[in-house]
Order: structure tokens, then C-alpha cells, then sequence
């Protein structure tokens, strides 16, 4: 009774971990004064436990939960996207630079990679937040939801 207890507790807490949020529909429809941009996060057990926060131009929009995304209308320009962790003791908060223009979708993907010293896989955790064009973030997107 004791492991099943333990083993419910375990889900719950890499529940609350998960986007469980709408499921995403379709793609946004360009405006024609602003961009359309998404972020995510695939699903994936490296960084489970955590749902860093999505902080676009020193404004956090949210927690960036395993597989979650986010749809932001932002204005042409330039722009930082940034991934910071609530604890010290987490991996470094990252961010990335974009330019944007009016009418257009964009798509960056937050990526992490855990070091793995027995494999000897990476040399330490790597993390990026990388471009990808609609034709690869589209299937990805269609299994997301949102925070």
C-alpha cells in the first residue's frame, strides 16, 4: 500500500509539470501590423520537472511547462526571448535575440539536453531556444497545449 502510494504521489507531481492547457488548433492567421510568434516545449523526460519561466522583453509571460506553447503577438522589431529558472541550483536561464516582421509566423523552440556522465553524451546540460521553419514546428505543435 506503501509503494502505491509513493508510485500516485510520483504521477501527480510530474503532473503538475505538464501542460494541461487547450490543445493546440491551428496555426494563427498573420496579422497584418503585428507577428504571430509560438513557443515551446516538446514533451520529453530530460527537465520534467521544471517549467521555467517564458520572459519576452523583461516581461514574463508564464511557466514554459513539458510539452507546452505559447501563441504571443509582438510588434516588428527587435525583441529577447528568455528561459529563467525560479532556483539557483537549476541549469544557466538562457535567451536569444530575434528580429520580427509584420505579417509573418515565427516558431522558436526551447530545447534542453541533460549531461549524462555515464554515457558520457554531453559534456554538461546544453539548452537552446532554436528557429525552426513552420513545416518542422507544425507536427510538433499539433501534440502541444497550452500552459
Amino acid at each position: 500500500m506503501k509503494k502505491l502510494a509513493v508510485l500516485l504521489l510520483t504521477i501527480l507531481m510530474l503532473n503538475a509539470c505538464v501542460a494541461t492547457g487547450p490543445a493546440f488548433q491551428e496555426l494563427a492567421e498573420p496579422i497584418s501590423d503585428k507577428a504571430v510568434v509560438y513557443i515551446f516545449r516538446q514533451s520529453k523526460f530530460a527537465g520534467s520537472g521544471n517549467s521555467p519561466e517564458l520572459i519576452i522583453d523583461k516581461k514574463t509571460i508564464g511557466s514554459l511547462p513539458n510539452g507546452g506553447y505559447f501563441e504571443t503577438i509582438l510588434d516588428a522589431g527587435n525583441h529577447r526571448l528568455e528561459i529563467q529558472f525560479g532556483s539557483p541550483t537549476h541549469i544557466a536561464n538562457i535567451g536569444r535575440s530575434i528580429s520580427v516582421e509584420v505579417g509573418r509566423l515565427y516558431f522558436y523552440e526551447y530545447v534542453q539536453s541533460p549531461y549524462l556522465p555515464n554515457l558520457d553524451i554531453h559534456p554538461r546540460d546544453t539548452q537552446e531556444i532554436q528557429e525552426l521553419p513552420v513545416e518542422d514546428a507544425l507536427p510538433i505543435l499539433k501534440g502541444m497545449r497550452q500552459p
